[in-house]
């Protein structure tokens, strides 16, 4: 018999994993909860935009994604960690049908990292610098559109505008973004160009100037975005590398967190944790790990999977997210000596790696050794 609290759940498989490996592997969290694999596929993604001038760079994501089989609906809380100096910045969300809004709470990737860490990892959780916070769901009078651009909302979502457009030409939403000063090159036309042609919208958010929390720091952005969840009609999930790839850095950690009926794979990255939920053990979570209880139903899987894109590793094509092979359990025991650090602080990692690689090139160019 299972123990009731899923942290403690016996497992049919487990194996060790090295401290390396799991510095390596790390970064963005998406919670990818998937069905049968019907046309129309849902994809799961956000993506950094500077303002004019700028430079803003993603430097790996999160994701939770929740698809609710009875009522045929994705559930996407997407988030990402970003660096850089510019005051004003735009991260734009694409889904492929019209979406609901929810602000969410922060805490939900504490959860989900603690929930499905290494089993003897007791490392804390430091919460870094989140944009967005509070509740609201006022609406504030949409901003100014091209003709053949349709906004079909614009609401306060915390200390976030949200505007969801669409468009039959994406050099119109290109252009929106350019009169509203943001830094939109015509290659971001040519990666959104696909998605324009299914008829996909996509949401603008945009930190509200006027909340002190937006206020870029001294020293310029190290922070996450807060979660908001986007709810739509679908079915099928598949992550879009090729947008993804927008003003990412190197390496660029992503982690995904996926529930479904099945254990989920996606090519190219490493399931870290696979548990089946019973009702006790949703029940064992409600306590430690509330907002993950509420995604979770009994007779789901939760899987994590992890991979870092690497500086010159090609992020092309879009990767489906599939049953496994088999339902087999599986949870990570981390060695004696080695520590595991949160999805969050992995992601620092990377931006410290970045960090000195530009410190490297920078001595290089002075003739400095």
């Amino acid at each position: 018999m299972k123990h009731p609290h899923p942290l403690y759940s016996p497992c049919r498989r487990t194996v060790s994993y090295s401290g390396a490996s799991l510095l390596l592997g790390a970064g963005l969290a998406a919670t990818l909860f998937i069905a049968a694999m019907p046309p129309s596929p849902a994809r799961a993604l956000n993506f950094p935009i500077p303002q004019a001038g700028k430079t803003l760079s993603s430097q790996g994501q999160l994701l939770v994604l929740r698809f609710d089989r009875t009522a045929n609906q994705v559930q996407m809380i997407p988030n990402l960690r970003f660096s850089g100096k510019s005051e004003e910045f735009a991260v734009v969300i694409p889904t492929p049908e019209l979406p609901a809004l929810r602000n969410e709470s922060p805490d939900l990737w504490a959860e989900l990292r603690s929930l499905t860490g290494p089993a003897s990892s007791s490392g804390g959780y430091r919460r870094r610098t989140s944009i967005g916070c509070q509740e609201s769901g006022s609406t504030s009078p949409p901003p100014d559109a091209p003709y053949d651009v349709f906004i079909h909302a614009n609401r306060q979502v915390g200390a976030l505008e949200a505007t969801v457009l669409s468009s039959e030409n994406p050099n119109a939403l290109v252009d929106w973004l350019t009169a509203h000063g943001f830094s939109a090159s015509p290659e971001l036309s040519a990666r959104i160009a696909p998605y324009v042609e299914q008829g996909w919208y996509f949401t603008v958010m945009r930190p509200i100037p006027s909340d002190p929390q937006n206020e870029m720091p001294p020293a310029g952005w190290d922070s996450t975005v807060a979660p908001v969840s986007f709810t739509w009609s679908g079915s099928r999930l598949e992550l879009p590398l090729a947008l993804l790839d927008i003003n990412r850095a190197s390496p660029f950690p992503v982690i995904a967190y996926v529930i479904d009926d099945h254990r989920i794979t996606l090519d190219r990255f490493e399931t870290q944790y696979a548990n089946l939920f019973t009702a006790d053990e949703i029940r064992g979570c409600e306590e430690r790990y509330p907002r993950v209880a509420a995604l979770l139903t009994e007779g789901q899987f939760l899987t994590r999977l992890v991979c870092a894109f690497g500086r010159n590793e090609e992020m092309v094509g879009d990767v489906p997210a599939t049953p496994a092979e088999g339902d087999e359990e599986l949870r990570l025991l981390q060695s004696d000596g080695l520590w595991f650090a949160g999805d969050l602080g992995l992601l620092v990692l990377a931006g410290m790696s970045t960090l000195l690689d530009g410190l490297r090139r920078q001595r290089r160019a002075q003739g400095l050794r």
